[in-house]
């Protein structure tokens, strides 16, 4: 197997296996990005069924978040949906730390509340790696970051 070739690039074949892996750092941030998107699907009404945990019919020893059993294999047009939806909670709820359980009466408070596109396009970029481990394989770029087809409303 390739990853068991300790020739494979000659003498550069260790250095370059060091560098070719996530290191725990970024494994933690993908289950604590993970993580809060469940904890936003929860608060909502219509969505929590979806954080339910459910035994994996692919692997029945396991319990895994219903979201991850209904949205993962090919990718359909309802599938898109119920991640569009998922995603939209996601992004009502996620506002800098200071900003929790604050009530907002203005939109501006809202918007001042948000984090810079940056830093919401990389947790985003995180989410879709976590969620291809769960076997659902939409991707950030080409299926929601575009223009819109359909609106969907919670």
């Amino acid at each position: 197997m390739i990853t068991n070739d300790s020739s494979l690039f000659g003498d550069k074949t260790k250095r370059l296996k060091l560098i070719t892996y996530n290191n725990s750092a970024y494994e933690t941030s993908k289950k604590a990005i993970a993580y809060r998107f469940m904890e936003a699907l929860h608060l909502n009404v219509k969505l929590k069924g979806f954080t339910k945990l459910v035994l994996d019919p692919e692997n029945p020893s396991v319990q895994i978040e219903q979201f991850y059993i209904s949205c993962r294999g090919t990718m359909l047009d309802w599938k898109r949906l119920i991640v569009n939806a998922c995603l939209t909670q996601l992004s009502l709820c996620l506002v800098k730390a200071g900003w929790v359980a604050f009530k907002f009466e203005t939109p501006l408070q809202f918007a001042e509340a948000q984090y810079q596109p940056n830093v919401v396009a990389k947790m985003l970029r995180t989410l879709f790696s976590f969620f291809k481990t769960k076997g659902v394989t939409f991707s950030l770029s080409k299926d929601f970051n575009g223009t819109g087809k359909f609106i969907y409303v919670l």
